[in-house]
This record gives C-alpha cells, sequence and structure tokens, in this order.
C-alpha cells in the first residue's frame, strides 16, 4: 500500500507542479528512497527509461503485486456502511475506488456503487434517485444530512423531560 500511495502523491505533484513529462522520471527517481532508489539504480544501469509510463508500469510491476491489487478490488466492490458514519463510509469508498476506477468512471457508476452500500433508510432513498440522474455529490450531501437531522432528534429527545401519557410532566419534575 505504501508504494501504491507514493506513487499518487508523486503524480499528484505533477499535476500541481505541471511538470512536463520528459521531467516527471527526474523528479520520481530523486523522491525514490531505500529499496526503490536501488532498483531504480539497477533498472536505468540496464534498459534506461525513457517515458514516464514505462517508468509506472516497471515501478507497479517490482512494487505493486497484482494480488493485493485485486485483494483492494474485492473489499471495494464489498464496500457497506455498516457502523460506519457518512462521513467515514464516503472516505472508505473514495479511498478504495481506485482500485476499481472502471467502476466509478462514470457519474452514473460512482452514484450507484454509492448508494449500494449505504444503510437503510438511505439506501433505499438513494436509489430511488439514480433514475432522475443522482450524482455520487447529491447522494453524499443528502446522506450527511439526513445522519445529521438523526443525531439531532436524538439529542432533542434525551434532552427533554419523562412526561405521562397526556404529555405532562411526571410529579416531582
Amino acid at each position: 500500500m505504501e508504494a501504491r500511495n507514493w506513487l499518487k502523491e508523486t503524480e499528484d505533484l505533477f499535476v500541481i507542479f505541471e511538470v512536463e513529462d520528459r521531467r516527471k522520471i527526474q523528479l520520481a527517481a530523486w523522491l525514490l528512497k531505500d529499496e526503490a532508489s536501488f532498483w531504480w539504480a539497477v533498472t536505468q544501469a540496464g534498459r534506461p527509461v525513457e517515458t514516464w509510463e514505462c517508468f509506472r508500469q516497471r515501478f507497479e510491476m517490482k512494487f505493486l503485486s497484482q494480488a493485493e491489487s485485486s485483494m483492494q478490488m474485492e473489499r471495494f466492490l464489498a464496500l457497506k456502511q455498516g457502523n460506519l458514519t457518512v462521513k467515514e463510509y464516503v472516505n472508505k469508498f473514495n479511498q478504495l475506488a481506485r482500485f476499481g476506477l472502471e467502476l466509478v468512471d462514470t457519474p452514473h457508476k460512482k452514484a450507484l456503487l454509492f448508494a449500494k452500500g449505504l444503510n437503510e433508510p438511505l439506501h433505499g432513498l438513494a436509489m430511488s434517485h439514480i433514475p432522475m440522474g443522482a450524482t455520487f455529490e447529491k447522494h453524499v450531501n443528502r446522506a450527511l444530512m439526513h445522519e445529521e437531522d438523526k443525531g439531532e432528534k436524538k439529542e432533542v429527545k434525551a434532552e427533554g423531560t419523562s412526561q405521562n401519557r397526556k404529555g405532562c410532566p411526571k410529579k416531582g419534575q
């Protein structure tokens, strides 16, 4: 997982600093540490890498196992909200989505997969909005608002005084 994070952070830097393709390899090589740095020295001595895509392919073959990617894809497909808050579920969904980019490469697919993992009643509500073009972002906002409303109702209920059947406070309160 560490290698995958390094690769993502490195590619994020390329975007932020608008790094030209020919400079990406130099920057990435400079960022490599320990075992990866030794690997790079040997790789460059054998068959020099000339494009970022070639670097990326070789890096992935060396440091990112197919088994790990498959396992993470399975975790993504099986992801359910369960005991997670909506915010935690959204974060986990986004974290694991990178292992199944082809499953979330359109707004419809992303919204559908996200909705499928929500708890009831949010699951049913979200699924009913899919045919109307609901997006991932709309689902997230709706789910967060629902969770917030639910939390406020619990607080009001907990703060209320105990009352008799007629709605009047019990004696002694």
